[in-house]
């Protein structure tokens, strides 16, 4: 599924150059698309999904999951560290390349309309709301 996590990227940079880490910007809000897919029909196209991030219809960003940092088993292993995962939790990849305004200067703003597609995967839409 297609999920946003709502940063409060500009909260978060201040909180990096303090070196407290993304605290307060990460917490507030969330969305997952209405489409679940199942890992047999991403996971052969992981390394090259095709993605937009689109506000008010206009595509801001097109970028994709190629060059990913870590594979999946990685990431997973590492949120298991002294940690009990299971069966059915909600585990998020993290921010596509240039996906966040912080990295494309697109900050929103109340009453913006965000889109994030993800090809096989499906859209996630939102009205930013006061």
């Amino acid at each position: 599924m297609v999920f946003n996590d709502f940063s409060a990227r500009d909260v978060q940079l201040a909180e990096m150059k303090g070196g407290f880490g993304p605290a307060k910007a990460k917490h507030f809000a969330n969305a997952i698309s209405q489409e679940v897919v199942s890992a047999d029909e991403v996971l052969p196209f992981l390394d090259g999904l095709q993605s937009e991030v689109r506000i008010n219809g206009e595509c801001i960003v097109r970028t994709s999951t190629a060059g990913m940092h870590f594979t999946l088993g990685e990431a997973i292993a590492y949120a298991s560290l002294e940690e009990q995962l299971y069966p059915g939790e909600f585990v998020a990849t993290g921010t596509l390349p240039g996906g966040s305004g912080m990295e494309n200067g697109r900050w929103l703003k109340h009453g913006d309309t965000i889109e994030l597609v993800i090809d096989k995967v499906g859209t996630l839409k939102n009205i930013i709301m006061p």
